[in-house]
């Protein structure tokens, strides 16, 4: 009786001893799955000198020259890696202001002849993790997390100078009925399932543009023959409007340049505006697209 005793106690406590190894060996490998997530974290402020950037993220980068001016920094990671980062867009005031993960072609520019530009460019793919050949569910579901954070955090449409101020269901529809019609698309007007399944084919078209402070994002749909992947671009207003002139006279007049082409555009609004307005589309005279001059350094 005294020997099964004892052997229960033994079974009993070998027993207690297995269930916390497991319990802390569950612990370990969660702490560790955190900490190689955290591991994995980008933060970048547009405008911010790609020093910084490299400096602060030493173990993903290297930067190398294109053979020009223009320095593009890439992480240093294979593919596999690369989908675990997590890209933190950060404001000047060094808050998050948008999170992507399941990246893929991260890269950043920054022009040599410019340094004090800093990062002008962002761009990277949305991979799909699930799924490598994305449905219109999985696209409407991708899109959606993408516009929910512009719109929480303060995100505007951005049209070009030139372009009739005609937005939601309206911006769509022009683009639709009107032969090379030349205008913008309200992104924020596809904010249900039903939208995007009438509306989104033009997306594969017509990129999606909104704006916040100096900065632009540029959304594109690329179709290939056996998926379709949201492209991100991130652009300063300094690489917008400065490499729309030749490089031979950009250096020296692309100021007085860009005045004269800002006035132009307006006229060409004005112009497109009264033909739209006579075809019946609404014109959205409160839109004024931002003052560029309050950002060009």
């Amino acid at each position: 009786m005294i020997l099964k005793k004892i052997i229960r106690v033994l079974v009993i406590t070998l027993l207690s001893s297995l269930a916390a190894c497991n319990s802390s060996s569950e612990m370990t490998s969660k702490h560790e799955q955190e900490m190689n997530e955290s591991d994995y974290i980008i933060s970048v402020v547009a405008g911010d000198p790609s020093e910084n950037l490299i400096n602060s993220n030493t173990k993903f980068f290297s930067q190398y020259s294109s053979g020009a001016s223009v320095g593009f920094i890439r992480p240093n990671l294979n593919v596999n890696e690369e989908s675990k980062l997590r890209l933190n867009l950060k404001d000047r005031y060094d808050h998050t202001v948008l999170v992507f993960n399941n990246l893929e072609n991260l890269v950043f520019v920054s022009d040599a002849n410019y340094l004090k530009q800093g990062v002008t460019d962002i761009g990277f793919d949305i991979s799909n993790i699930k799924s490598k050949k994305l449905n219109e569910k999985n696209n409407y579901l991708a899109y959606e997390g993408i516009v929910k954070q512009l719109n929480k955090n303060g995100w505007k449409v951005f049209y070009f100078e030139s372009e009739p101020r005609v937005f939601g269901k309206q911006s769509f529809e022009a683009n639709n009925k009107i032969p090379n019609y030349q205008g913008s698309l309200d992104g924020f007007y596809l904010d249900s399932e039903e939208k995007w399944e009438k509306y989104s084919s033009a997306l594969k078209r017509q990129p999606l543009r909104f704006y916040k402070n100096n900065v632009i994002l540029t959304i594109n749909f690329r179709e290939s023959i056996d998926e379709v992947k949201i492209h991100l671009d991130f652009i300063t207003f300094f690489s917008h409007y400065f490499y729309q002139y030749d490089v031979k006279i950009r250096d020296k007049d692309w100021k007085v340049l860009l005045s004269k082409d800002l006035n132009k555009w307006e006229s060409e609004r004005q112009r497109t505006e009264v033909k739209m307005e006579k075809l019946g589309y609404d014109i959205k005279k409160e839109y004024h697209n931002p003052n560029v001059w309050d950002f060009l350094k």
